[in-house]
């Protein structure tokens, strides 16, 4: 059950940088470029969830309350702003240069910090969790580069709205776990 939750909180996360992917895909990207972004998209999943998990630690230690609920928060929160996130029309671009594609990769991985610090409630396999966090968002951002070449940016809301939907499931489930 851990595996399938940890998978399902990747599939999830990475719908964010997906969507984005499909934006910027239908920009004239090199393929190196679309390889590096991947990349520095899944290096920052990888992390962002480890210092999340720090954070969590310390949240652990000075909040009495119980972690169902702590949990339930975060990935409920997540979700939440993820389908409000689908209803927005404000696709900015940013240049394509090295600040630009490290931009871009923080932007979509702050969720991963923020789902780190619910992880460290659900799981004690850490580096488990932040190697699918990476591999997942990694394929998912240049998965999203290739199809935005070839379908543009229709699809984007619909992404960012059933990966919200998937951390609101996943929210309940272990509230009521």
């Amino acid at each position: 059950m851990e595996l399938i939750s940890l998978l399902l909180i990747g599939v999830g996360l990475s719908m964010d940088a997906f969507s984005l992917s499909l934006c910027y895909g239908v920009l004239e990207i090199s393929e190196m470029k679309r390889r590096l972004l991947s990349l520095i998209v899944g290096c920052f999943h990888f992390f962002m969830p480890l210092f999340g998990i720090a954070v969590g630690n310390i949240v652990e230690r000075s909040i009495i309350m119980d972690i169902r609920y702590i949990v339930f928060i975060v990935f409920m929160l997540l979700g939440v702003e993820m389908i409000m996130s689908a209803f927005k029309k404000d696709a900015t671009v940013i240049l394509l240069n090295i600040v630009g594609l490290f931009l871009f990769a923080f932007a979509v991985s702050m969720d991963s910090f923020f789902a780190g610090i619910g992880i460290h409630f659900l799981s004690s396999n850490y580096l488990l969790g932040s190697i699918i966090f990476s591999i997942m968002s990694s394929v998912f951002t240049y998965t999203g580069l290739k199809i935005g070449r070839l379908i543009g940016i229709k699809y984007e809301g619909i992404s960012k709205f059933i990966g919200g939907i998937i951390l609101i499931a996943f929210a309940l489930i272990y509230l009521f776990k």
